[in-house]
């Protein structure tokens, strides 16, 4: 995760189909997720939810069970 960046908006619509403020924490794509540890420990969180101006209330729980490629590392230490 060393050399982790963002992807621009025209690489995040390009790789998902969603804008970039609008990608859900669910992947359809068979992309990895990458999941903050800190976050991790939430029982609520609150994101994207695949269309701009609508959050997704969501465990992390939910989020780690229902993504079949998930890292879970100190992003943001």
């Amino acid at each position: 995760l060393k050399k982790l960046i963002l992807a621009s908006p025209k690489k995040a619509l390009e790789i998902t189909g969603y804008e970039l403020d609008s990608i859900p924490p669910i992947s359809i794509y068979g992309l990895k997720t990458i999941l903050d540890k800190k976050l991790a420990e939430n029982k609520t969180i609150y994101c994207s939810a695949g269309e701009k101006q609508k959050l997704l209330q969501i465990s992390a729980q939910e989020i780690i069970e229902n993504n079949e490629d998930i890292l879970i590392e100190d992003i943001c230490g």
